[in-house]
């Protein structure tokens, strides 16, 4: 999770350069959105430190949760989320 968060901050400072708008969303069983859309870079990176793995994988409510997004950068630690 760590090498994650490192890449997502990252990410995060280069395309704030290019003048975009970052909108984070976790997921696990449930999906949580974690910041509005933003050029705030403290919030931004903020929201990351504070992710945890905390089981499932539940990418599809991820996904559904920002689907409003122009781009979508997903990463995951686990395989995809099990339907019970």
């Amino acid at each position: 999770m760590d090498e994650t968060k490192k890449a997502a901050k990252k990410f995060i400072q280069t395309i704030l350069g290019e003048g975009a708008n970052i909108g984070i969303v976790s997921y696990s069983e449930e999906a949580e959105q974690k910041t509005v859309f933003s050029k705030n870079k403290n919030i931004l990176t903020q929201a990351i430190s504070e992710l945890d793995a905390r089981g499932g994988t539940n990418m599809e409510a991820g996904l559904v949760k920002a689907n409003r997004s122009a781009l979508l950068l997903q990463s995951s630690d686990s395989l995809p989320h099990k339907r019970r």
